[in-house]
């Protein structure tokens, strides 16, 4: 008798329940799981030690998993969980390349050699399922446990920042009846090809950055709202959702229609439930087991009610002792169960709100016995550590108290009785208090009542619980450094980068890992990607470089440069005049031989060779702070014709950095690689009219390495030549236009008409030509 009574004290009554609800035993199981295992294990006539777990916490939830047929959660309020990898691309190798000249020996032995470093690193997209939708958005992220996604509440202005910037990178599902499918997915797979995955909520990751993480997908874990309302335009706070709503979604999920659920008189709230690989019987065990509840089958229905409601009856000697004719009364039985058999600790392990949804632990211990059983019971609930304690003092004290078993015999006259209902029974004197968990009808007239004794105080706890010490970790800061943008146009350098565009150069510093240029053609409005950013060799002059000869080394003048990534080799000779160690300083490109370090990132260059590829205009043109660019870390961009001479604005991104965070570039491109060169070995001759035939030796964009016997090719679409003649003041006085070879005439009449008498020598400037875009960079000479 004792082995029924016992869990009794924790079941619905009435076997008529499973029919009505359409799982077989859920009507008179709910909490029968902690009364049979305590009634079947500890009540057994071996009195050793014993440890009983009870519940599951569903562990493998909380960890990503990649299979099929894993079970989908359901998640009512707010719970962590890892999620399973629905689809995965190839992991995406991406490599930056830095060039360094690199000396071996000195002097005539020395050899050059080009050292490239590359730098590697990591991306992937995924889609990761979290649980049934539809919820309310996803409050936190971690990565092999370390946050990395927070736009709760406490969140910091720097935590709302990265999580922002990780949100472009990110595509949330709510789970939805009518979401669609998603469009990165359906670039690799196929449009048509991807499900919706209507009412399942998932996260699919844009490129996500794999270089913390061993290069490979990190153990992701989200902290999932389903009831919860905004803060401000990104934050989330979640919102407590009533105990009745998740049991009346529980019993109609079984098939068992709201019209026989009554929870009216439930005023819980759950801060957060996980259900998985489960049965709603086991579901409900865990709410009433938590929340002290009992289901009972009343007038057709299944009610939920609270322990510790005051006795709806009393019972006295006159109502007890029933019996058939002929048959022996007997008033009132009272069992007592043997100390032993009854817990010295209850642990309840359950999910702490306060260390970030994690697995914590709470125990209660009866230090006044001779007991040395254990009950551990697993919750998969999310609370605090003071409800968790007062959950186990509850449940040592209702096992403790529910060792006293009663059994009477009464007539139909108390027929509205029902399992779960207090009543007290006088008896020889005394007060009887008790809560009823079965009534058996019987001989016609009888009915059989079995109880255990009440307490309402045990309900009460009041104790607090302790969590342990627990520092709630922050996004850590990741300093994403700017790109230092470089825009040349500048002369042409190679033959291959001979039509129109410009070069690209930036960089960050040692954190830098990278970025992209973005190009807006309506003014800043949108942006969309433009060009890729290598790690350059960039910085900044310390000092103004002087002019200097461009006909053979300067070695008379130095320029001091501070880098901001990067660094610089001395070369040899032979190695500067293979086009070594280019580089642009303001709009002059100059070759250096000698680099030597003089302090952090800080080189002095020597051994200069001045106005290279036709930069001689740009000689005089240094002050401090001029731009420094080497040529060989940069990258080409061509462009349309169309758009020289057109303001476009220009945003270098780093990769982890948000568009709009990248200063804004307003930049025009006017073709400077397309003007043709200026001309060079200026002179004249005078006939005896005192006309003057002015000559000049033409230049060459593209192909101009000196060949024997092989003049330069043109370079432009048509030979062509301006001359101005200029007077004392540098004033026009007269262009000369229409030329087609390299001499032409300035009359006798023409110099008397300008300046009013034949002139002895005049000032020039000669252009060549372009088709594209007018005149070249002038050479000037006075003949």
């Amino acid at each position: 008798m004792g082995m029924i009574a016992i869990p009794a004290a924790f079941a619905l009554a009435g076997a008529g329940l499973g029919s009505l609800v359409g799982i077989a035993g859920i009507g008179a199981a709910i909490g029968w799981s902690i009364g049979s295992y305590i009634a079947s294990r500890i009540y057994k006539p071996e009195l050793e030690p014993q440890t009983i777990e009870m519940g599951k916490m569903t562990r493998e939830v909380s960890l990503m998993d990649s299979s099929y047929g894993r079970p989908i959660p359901i998640i009512y309020g707010t719970f962590r969980v890892g999620g399973n990898i629905i689809w995965a691309a190839d992991i995406q190798e991406h490599v930056t390349e830095e060039e360094q000249e690199v000396q071996v020996g000195r002097g005539k032995a020395a050899q050059t050699y080009v050292q490239t470093t590359r730098h590697y690193w990591y991306t992937c997209s995924f889609a990761v399922a979290l649980c049934k939708g539809p919820i309310y958005g996803i409050r936190r992220i971690w990565a092999d446990g370390k946050l990395i996604y927070n736009v709760s509440a406490t969140a910091t202005d720097d935590e709302l920042a990265q999580s922002e910037k990780l949100a472009e990178q990110m595509d949330i599902y709510l789970g939805t009846e009518d979401q669609q499918p998603n469009p990165l997915m359906e670039s690799y797979l196929g449009t048509g090809n991807v499900p919706a995955y209507r009412g399942l909520a998932y996260v699919v990751f844009h490129d996500f950055l794999l270089s913390d993480y061993g290069n490979r997908i990190p153990n992701f874990s989200f902290e999932v709202v389903t009831n919860g309302h905004a803060l401000g335009t990104s934050q989330i706070v979640p919102d407590p959702i009533p105990i009745s709503s998740i049991i009346d979604d529980i019993c109609e999920k079984a098939g068992l229609e709201s019209e026989y659920v009554d929870t009216s008189t439930l005023d819980d709230e759950v801060q957060g439930f996980l259900v998985t690989e489960t049965s709603a019987r086991d579901a409900l065990e865990v709410l009433c087991s938590a929340f002290i509840l009992d289901g009972v089958e009343s007038d057709g229905k299944v009610k939920f009610v609270k322990r510790g409601s005051d006795p709806v009856v009393t019972l006295n000697e006159d109502d007890l002792g029933a019996c058939a004719e002929g048959q022996e009364s007997q008033v009132l039985s009272i069992t007592r169960r043997y100390e032993l058999a009854l817990p010295q600790k209850v642990e309840v392990r359950y999910i702490d709100v306060d260390r970030d949804f994690q697995e914590n632990a709470q125990r209660t211990l009866r230090y006044a016995t001779s007991s040395k059983n254990s009950v551990i019971v697993d919750l998969p609930l999310a609370m605090t550590a003071t409800q968790a304690r007062r959950v186990s003092e509850v449940l040592m004290y209702n096992m403790w108290m529910s060792r006293t078993i009663y059994e009477f015999t009464t007539t139909y006259k108390h027929l509205a009785l029902d399992p779960g209902d207090v009543i007290e029974v006088i008896h020889d004197g005394d007060s009887h208090r008790m809560r009823i968990v079965s009534t058996d009808i019987g001989y016609p007239g009888l009915i059989r009542i079995r109880a255990m004794a009440e307490d309402a105080a045990i309900y009460d706890a009041i104790s607090e619980g302790y969590g342990g010490e627990y520092q709630p970790p922050q996004i850590s800061p990741v300093a994403v450094p700017d790109t230092e943008l470089f825009l040349i146009d500048v002369a042409t350098i190679n033959d291959n980068e001979s039509g129109p565009g410009f070069y690209v150069a930036g960089g960050g510093g040692e954190k830098w890992r990278g970025g992209a240029l973005y190009r807006s053609i309506d003014g800043g409005t949108t942006y969309s990607y433009f060009s890729p950013i290598v790690q350059g060799v960039v910085g900044y002059t310390l000092n103004a470089l002087p002019p200097g000869i461009t006909t053979t080394w300067d070695e008379a003048n130095y320029v001091d440069v501070q880098l901001i990534c990067g660094s610089l080799q001395s070369v040899s000779e032979l190695a500067v005049l293979n086009w070594a160690n280019l580089a642009v300083i303001a709009d002059e490109l100059v070759q250096f031989q000698d680099a030597e370090l003089i302090g952090e990132n800080t080189y002095r260059l020597r051994r200069l060779l001045r106005g290279r590829k036709g930069t001689e205009w740009a000689v005089g043109n240094h002050s401090v702070g001029d731009r420094f660019v080497l040529i060989s870390r940069t990258v080409f961009r061509e462009m349309e014709v169309s758009e020289i001479g057109l303001a476009r604005w220009y945003k270098a991104v780093s990769f982890g950095q948000l568009i709009d965070d990248a200063e804004e570039h307003i930049w025009t491109y006017f073709a400077t690689n397309l003007r043709p060169l200026s001309p060079v070995h200026i002179w004249a001759e005078r006939d005896e009219y005192d006309n003057i035939y002015i000559n000049w030796t033409r230049r060459t964009r593209v192909g101009g390495e000196w060949r024997d016997e092989v003049d330069v090719p043109l370079g432009e679409e048509r030979e062509e030549y301006e001359v101005d003649i200029l007077d004392a003041d540098d004033n026009v006085v007269r262009t000369l236009w229409g030329i087609t070879e390299t001499w032409v005439e300035y009359s006798a009449e023409q110099q008397i008409e300008d300046f009013g008498s034949v002139q002895s020598q005049v000032k020039v400037r000669v252009y060549q030509i372009s088709a594209l875009v007018g005149r070249g960079f002038a050479g000037e000479a006075t003949v």
